[in-house]
């Protein structure tokens, strides 16, 4: 394991949720300070607990006590590899807010393999954490093309497994969808899906998906909804008769959101199963006929 890797990843931890310091990330390694508000400990697998100390407001220092010291905080990494964009991101959220600690976002459609376990290290480094600090991933399934969709699945669905934690499925246009600004009326979703096709849903103002996930020609669609979101509505505006609006992307807080009652409920979360919708593109050749010469 690369240094760089193993500082990330932590300590292991022991059954109780605690970090064992005996192993070979431990050794000779110098303690790590405690975590704050800032930077939660791990209480148990699924969430950590922290204590915000709210300060006197004479002195400015913390009053024992004091109205809500003890929040269920979730730590997230969020991951989507569905559209150009190779996204990458981490998450804490609870109750009363979602903050993005760090995030990394590279769009290029041939870099999804390369990029994305890389911008996931890299966003946790940022956000001062470890992998093993983690509670949770977030991953978009799409829909997408197979390519790149894969590589982002296949890495949550690792990371899941070597730090035992749950990996959350999100539909990749209800994350757009989660961060479109609302207004009074419905919306569309569009990526870019190849082959002069999109994907595509619809949404009521609230957000919540009425129709879809489609895969179709831009032409073929029949909607009076006249706005919509994501990289394909920009490239096929003209052909829908729909005006552009941001974001173009799933962004690391659009993908929490979507998963946001499931995460701090604890759910068991549903199996991460790729929304394709269609064939890939590269498909196994076929044996050759056989010849007979007469």
């Amino acid at each position: 394991m690369s240094g760089a890797l193993s500082t990330l990843l932590g300590h292991p931890r022991t059954a109780d949720g605690t970090e064992d310091t005996t192993g070979p990330a431990g050794a000779g390694a110098a303690e790590q300070p405690a975590r704050t508000s800032a930077s939660p400990s791990a209480a148990a697998k699924g969430s950590f607990v922290t204590e915000r100390i709210f300060p006197d407001p004479q002195t400015r220092s913390p009053v024992p006590g004091g109205p809500g010291l003890s929040w269920e905080i979730v730590l997230v990494l969020a991951i989507d590899t569905a559209t150009p964009a190779v996204t990458a991101g981490i998450v804490a959220v609870d109750e009363a807010e979602l903050v993005t600690r760090a995030d990394r976002v590279t769009v290029d459609p041939r870099a999804h393999g390369e990029l994305i376990a890389p911008h996931a290290l890299a966003a946790a480094e940022a956000a001062g954490v470890t992998l093993r600090e983690l509670d949770a991933i977030v991953c978009g399934v799409g829909p997408g093309p197979f390519t790149g969709l894969r590589a982002g699945m296949a890495t949550a669905a690792a990371y899941a497994h070597a730090l035992g934690i749950p990996v959350y499925p999100v539909c990749s246009l209800d994350a757009i969808a989660a961060d479109v600004v609302r207004t009074e009326k419905p919306f569309l979703v569009f990526t870019d899906a190849r082959r002069r096709e999109v994907y595509w849903a619809a949404y009521d103002a609230s957000g919540a998906r009425t129709d879809g996930p489609h895969v179709q020609r831009p032409a073929d669609i029949d909607t009076d909804i006249r706005v919509a979101a994501g990289d394909g509505a920009l490239q096929y505006a003209a052909a829908v008769g729909v005006v552009p609006i941001e974001p173009r992307f799933p962004s690391p807080a659009g993908l929490v959101r979507v998963a946001r009652t499931a995460l701090l409920g604890r759910a068991e979360p549903e199996p991460l199963t790729p929304l394709y919708l269609r064939r890939p593109d590269a498909v196994e050749p076929t044996a050759r006929k056989r010849v007979t010469v007469l």
